[in-house]
């Protein structure tokens, strides 16, 4: 997993406790992204998130903790959020946002939701900081290299 800096943990902690939505998105791999959510206490008592991951050619699949994948089909996408509990907190790939983006309120919807957006290009950084702009969320992008300039300079 990544290594962060000290004051990291307090940091988001503040941010928790001020009722802010944190999330994590990064290009890298979506169980090593989930543990430093995980460590920083990003999943709560679960310290497992919902994967939501590229499936076949047009499906995504749900990977519940301790329970069955469920594939849903392009045309079900609608439903996702009717398989998920109110305390879920979902950890989504790149491909899987890829998926959804013809669905821009399911997406938004399950990005309200999402705390780790892993496997992630810059390109979908951005534009996963328009959709909850567009929500009425305001947006804050912090970032350690050129593949995050992009949202960056989408945020508020």
């Amino acid at each position: 997993s990544d290594v962060y800096k000290r004051q990291t943990q307090s940091t988001w902690g503040k941010l928790l406790a001020a009722d802010c939505s944190v999330k994590i998105a990064s290009g890298d791999h979506p169980l090593s992204t989930q543990h430093t959510a995980s460590d920083l206490g990003l999943l709560g008592p679960a310290k497992e998130g919902v994967l939501i991951d590229a499936h076949g050619e047009s499906s995504v699949s749900l990977n519940l903790p301790g329970g069955p994948s469920k594939i849903v089909e392009a045309e079900q996408f609608d439903e996702i959020a009717l398989i998920l509990g109110p305390a879920d907190r979902l950890v989504m790939t790149g491909g899987a946002f890829e998926r959804l983006l013809n669905r821009p309120g399911t997406l938004t919807l399950l990005l309200k939701k999402t705390v780790v957006l892993a496997r992630m290009k810059p390109e979908q950084k951005a534009k996963a900081i328009l959709l909850l702009q567009e929500s009425g969320a305001k947006t804050l992008m912090i970032g350690d290299g050129a593949n995050d300039c992009a949202a960056i300079k989408q945020a508020d």
